[in-house]
Parts: C-alpha cells; structure tokens; sequence
C-alpha cells in the first residue's frame, strides 16, 4: 500500500487493488459505527484493523490486540485476522469497541461458504468486505440511524447544502460524489467524505490533481492512468493488466452520461514533490463539461470548483486547441480570481486526437496560439489572461486512441489498446505526478485543516456567484453549440485532407486537380456544419461559418503551398535530372572516345608485337635451319669419316698376309707408336711415303709405281 492504510498484509496474499479495498471497508465500518452524540470516544466508532496472513490463530489475534492498544481511553480496537491455509477470519476486540463475538459470529456466518471455498483471492477478500459491511449495517441501525444506502438530511451551512452523502454504500474502493448539484439545484457536498480525507490527510500539505474537459473526450481513461501512477509511482501496464473495471475507474461509451459532479478517488496517495517533501495527492474527476444531461450553470460551477481546487489543473481537449477554448476559459478563470491573483498553480492541455507533426510536448503549439491571438485585440487580452492566471502552462499531445478504446465499455485490456496512444498518455501522468507541489493559496501551502476549511470556502464563493456564471454560461453556450458545430465540420475535413495529400504524391499535381479535390472536401465538411443543432442569432451563426471557411481557407492554402513547394522541388529534381543526363552524356562520349583511342593503341602494341614475334620466329627458324644444316654436315662428316675408318680396316686386313710374307713373323724391338689418326691396334712402321691418290680415285685404292 502507497497510502496509510488499516489493511496490514505483509506476504501479499491480496493483491493492492483488494488491499485498498479492505481497507475502504475499514473506513466505512468507522464511519458507520459512530454514535453521533458528544462523547468522543463514541464519535470514533470501531478503529478496525485487518491483518492477512498465510497461517494464523484466534490467540495471534489477542497478541496483536494488546499489542497495538494505544488508546486506553476510548479502548475501540478491534483486530481482525485472516488465515489464508484455512480460510478463517478471526476478531479480538476491546472492551469499549461495541463489536460483541455473536455480533461478529452472524455477520461471519453470513459469509462463511464464500470465504472458505473462493473460486480464487477476490472472492475471499469480497467475503471479508461482506462481513465489515454487515457488521457496520448493524451498527448503523443499533444506534438509530437510516439505512446507509440512504443519505441523512441536509444541513445548511451559507449558502451552500453539506448533505453527507453516503459515500460508502459500495464498498468497493474508488470514485466517491464529492459535489453535485441535485435535480433540485442545490449543490450537496459529501462533509463526511471530505472529512475522512483530511484524517487522512493528518499534517501533510495537499496536491490536487483534477482533469476537466468535454462530455465523452476520455477523461475518466486518463483517470485510470493517473491512479496507476499515483498507486505505483509510475504508470506502466502489462499487457494482461486491466485498465478500469472494479479495481480502477469504469468509463463508459455512448451518449449516455456517466460521471456525475465533482469526484474523488476516497484514499490519498502519498508522493514527493518537488522538493523531496511528502505531499499528500488528491485525485478528482469531473463531469463532462456542457453534456446533454445537465444545465449550463451546473457545468460551470463544477467547472469553477475544481479549478480552484487544484493545485495541477488538467483539461482535456479531444482536436486541436483554439481560441474559443482559451476564450472560454478566461471568463472562468475571472470569475475564479480574487483581484490580480492567480488562480493556479499548473495548467494542462492534454490534446486527444492530435493530428500535427509528431506527439508529446508541444510548448510551439502554445506559443503559435498566443502568437496567433496577439494579433487580433479581442482575443490578445483574454487568451494572455488565461496563460497569467498560472505559474506554468504546458501542452501535451496524444495520438488516437484506436477503435479498441473507443468501443470499450467500463474496462479495456492493456493490449487492446493502441500501444502508441497508451505510452503517450502513461509518459504525460508520469510527468504530472513527478512534478506535483501542494496547493498554494495567497502564498500559502494548505494542509488537511487548512484544505477543509478553503473547500467550503470555495463552495460559498462559487454558490454566491452563481447568477455571475448562468450570464457568461449562456454566451460560453452559443459558443459552444457553434464550436461544437465547427469541431464536427473540420473533425469531417481533417479526416478528408489526407485524400488531397495523398493525391499530391512526392512530386505534387496540377494545380487544377488540387484545388478541385479541396473544394469538394471544404463542400463536405460544411454540409456537416450546417446539420448541427446550432444556437445564436443569425449574425453569430454567420461570423461562426465565415470563420470556419476561413479556416478551412487557410489549411487549404497550407496544401497548396505544399504542393507548390512539392512542384518546385519536382521541377528542380526534373532540371538536375536533365543536367546530370547531359554530363552522363558527354562522360560517356568522352569515355567512348578514350575506349577508341586505347584501342587503337593497344591495336598498335599488338600489331608490333605480332610482328616482332614473327622476326623472331623467323629468326629462331633460320638459326635452326642453319644448326640443322650444321648438324647434317658433322652427321655426313662422321659418316665418311666411319667409311674411311672402315675402308681403312679392310686395307689392314687386305696386308696383312704381305707383312707376314715380308718379316717371317718379325716383331719391332722397340714399343710400337701410333702415327695420328691411326687406327687402334696398328703398329709403326718403316717412314715409307704414303702413296698418293689419283683424283677421282676412292678411298683406299693406292698409287702404283709409274
């Protein structure tokens, strides 16, 4: 638990949302056990504390008791204890608490198949909030009050109605009516309900974040996300977590109204503000502004309430921000202030639908607005007001939502949601939460006492001048029938522009095919104006549809600028083109060129190298012809040389028989030696003159003597 709490459960069997709803069962059982008479102690009804634990004992319950009795002169504490192994709820009481063992034995009993065999956690928890509800119906009855569901009489106190209302007749923890305004038309202001905040409160300052805005633009889903971020110091979702239902803030869809009055979430969160000081946070929620469903005056008041309530004052603003809105909310903000004062601390725009470049903080957009606004006297002075009346102003911007969202009904699942649109809105809650400071009047931090005392002060002020709002109400109410009007007529033209930028493509269109897919669109969305219930005189109706066609007039000139920028762009891309062609052109001529010249160059090479390899292969086969030659002549030469040899051979053994004849076998004295080119195994002989050949003669025939 992120807030005081009288529901202890320590191993976190419950989950937070059951936790805080045991302990908004607690309360209630306080509130409807006092005895409204002047004893203190009886005024304080039953000071119950739940404690869940996995396994626990009637005698840990008595221990508990004596434990944390620390009040010995009222003595009304009464510990109850859930065991969840065996599904039992114990009581110990104090002597002076009024709650009896048969008292809390038939309540129990009441609940008893439902705790012991749950279908799962909530089932148990429902049990238990069943049975505090019983006993504090009995309580409520015994000491001769009416049925809780019914609220007690009124009780004037100024001007204004305190009626008590009867906040806890559901014991589920959530929204409770804090302020509305009775078919009747009186305001009923919840004091009990207020009260049990400031006992909460206790010595803390107080923040007050509200969100304000038109009848079915979203704020009670953005509610759901603040409550995230209040409860879990940032707002961050599962995909199976449930946004809304039972343990949020249920939103509905349709025509039909939901929220009622001024709202407030019956448990303050404790946060750090800005300067590291606890702070506690009050969350309110508000009734769509100008619905169907409830007068002008009403909307205005509560309007006016929760602006001087608030110290982070958010309005919630489906489209695009004019200055019909600011115009609007400068005649509340005049009738909010006390002389020159400021009427607040923080003021949100949160932008729904936002349909302009990129999403987030938009500070450009304001800036454009007042820019805008700077330039036309009757609007400088109010829409300057409404940025005066604050210490800080600040824009943020949303995209759509997703038709999952819309179609939902009371509680959506993270994942149905567009998960764009979700982190946006959980990035903008954050940063509120982050930033939040206690509400200053005149200078001065409120605290719970201090914070009582200026609601009803508020009340009394806001009643008082209830004439003061009906007159500017009805003006705010022409104006916002013929807003409402303009709101549908360029909600139906936005949703059509695209079709013309779509149609100008990345290069633009003819001037002639824009301007008439334009005209038709502008055509279509004032038909769409003029079906709308407007109220005001003709002249009013006229300046409200001059100033529609001049909007129209001016986006549509925003288009045509596009497309003749588009054009330009087009044309100069077509010129470039063109000129990069021509130099393609000429690269390519000139590269042609160089590609013939390398040609012809290496043509060139090559016919000088085909011609020097044919010299030198002409070379090489003259070289190998002569050595071919060479060759032939040394084999010829070998060849007679051999027939000389062997020619010579046959004269040896020819003369032989002659030598033998001659010497009788005579053998030289002396080694033989071979005369040149004497064959091997010739011997010396006497210097005999070689015989001489003829000419003509063959070899080996001898010269005879003449």
């Amino acid at each position: 638990m992120r807030t005081v709490s009288n529901a202890c459960d320590p191993e976190e069997i419950f989950s937070e949302s059951l936790r805080y709803r045991l302990h908004s069962a607690l309360v209630s059982l306080a509130t409807k056990s006092a005895k409204h008479d002047q004893t203190y102690c009886s005024r304080q009804g039953i000071d119950g504390v739940m404690v869940i634990m996995k396994q626990g004992t009637q005698a840990l319950a008595d221990q508990l008791k004596q434990k944390w009795a620390n009040d010995p002169q009222c003595q009304n504490l009464v510990v109850f204890l859930y065991s969840d192994a065996d599904r039992k709820l114990y009581m110990s009481g104090e002597a002076k608490s009024g709650l009896s063992q048969s008292d809390f034995d038939a309540a129990l009993n009441a609940h008893i198949q439902q705790l012991q065999h749950p279908s799962d956690s909530n089932e148990a928890a429902i049990a238990i909030a069943g049975v505090l509800k019983d006993i504090g119906d009995k309580k409520w009855a015994d000491y001769g009050g009416s049925h809780p569901s019914q609220p007690r009489q009124p009780t004037r106190a100024g001007s204004t109605i305190f009626m008590p209302i009867n906040v806890f007749s559901s014991l589920k923890m959530g929204m409770r009516l804090l302020f509305h305004i009775d078919p009747k038309d009186r305001p009923n202001f919840d004091e009990v309900l207020l009260k049990n905040l400031v006992s909460q409160i206790a010595g803390r300052k107080v923040a007050v974040i509200s969100v304000v805005g038109g009848f079915r633009e979203g704020k009670s889903f953005f509610d759901n996300i603040l409550l995230k971020a209040l409860q879990a110091g940032k707002a961050a979702f599962r995909p199976d977590e449930i946004i809304g239902g039972t343990a949020g803030i249920e939103f509905k869809n349709g025509p039909e109204r939901h929220t009622i009055g001024i709202q407030v979430w019956d448990q303050i969160f404790v946060r750090k503000d800005t300067s590291g000081n606890e702070v506690a946070v009050l969350l309110l929620d508000t009734q769509g502004m100008f619905d169907t469903q409830s007068q002008l005056k009403h909307s205005t008041i509560i309007f006016m309430i929760s602006l001087m309530l608030s110290s982070h004052f958010i309005f919630n603003k489906n489209g695009y921000l004019n200055a019909h809105d600011l115009v609007d909310m400068n005649v509340f903000v005049e009738m909010s202030q006390t002389g020159k004062q400021k009427v607040g601390q923080h003021l949100y725009f949160l932008m729904r639908n936002w349909g302009g470049d990129g999403d987030g903080f938009a500070p450009q957009y304001l800036e454009q607005i007042r820019n805008a606004s700077s330039r036309t006297d009757d609007l400088k002075d109010k829409i300057s007001g409404v940025f005066q009346a604050f210490d800080r102003v600040e824009c943020y911007t949303v995209p759509a939502p997703g038709g999952a969202v819309t179609r939902a009904n009371g509680s959506i699942k993270a994942s149905d949601c567009d998960q764009d649109f979700l982190n946006h809105l959980c990035q903008f809650a954050n940063h509120v939460v982050a930033n939040v400071e206690p509400r200053r009047v005149l200078g001065a931090q409120l605290a719970g006492g201090a914070f009582e005392a200026y609601v009803k002060n508020v009340l009394n002020h806001v009643t008082a001048n209830s004439a003061l709002c009906v007159n500017n109400a009805l003006q705010a109410t022409i104006d916002y029938s013929l807003r409402l009007a303009k709101d549908k007529a360029m909600a139906q033209f936005n949703a059509q522009l695209p079709t013309a930028i779509a149609l100008m493509g990345g290069d633009g269109t003819a001037e002639t095919t824009l301007n008439a897919r334009l005209a038709t669109i502008c055509t279509e969305a004032q038909k769409i104006y003029e079906a709308q219930p407007l109220i005001g005189g003709p002249t009013e109706k006229a300046a409200s549809l001059a100033a529609l066609k001049k909007e129209f007039e001016h986006k549509c000139n925003e288009i045509r600028a596009q497309n003749s920028e588009k054009r330009r762009q087009h044309e100069q891309r077509e010129a470039t083109r063109k000129q990069l062609e021509a130099l393609e052109i000429q690269r390519k001529q000139e590269k042609d060129r160089a590609d013939a010249e390398r040609k012809r160059a290496e043509q060139a090479l090559l016919e000088k190298r085909q011609t020097e390899e044919r010299l030198e292969r002409e070379r090489r086969e003259a070289t190998e012809r002569q050595m071919q030659q060479l060759r032939d002549m040394q084999l010829r030469e070998r060849e007679m040389r051999q027939e000389q040899l062997q020619m010579f051979m046959m004269q040896q053994r020819l003369c032989q028989p002659v030598y033998a004849n001659w010497g009788g076998g005579y053998e030289p004295e002396e080694p033989v030696r071979r005369g040149p080119g004497r064959p091997p195994g010739s011997k010396n002989k006497p210097k005999v003159d070689p015989p001489k050949r003829g000419p003509g003669r063959p070899p080996g025939s001898k010269n005879k003597p003449k």
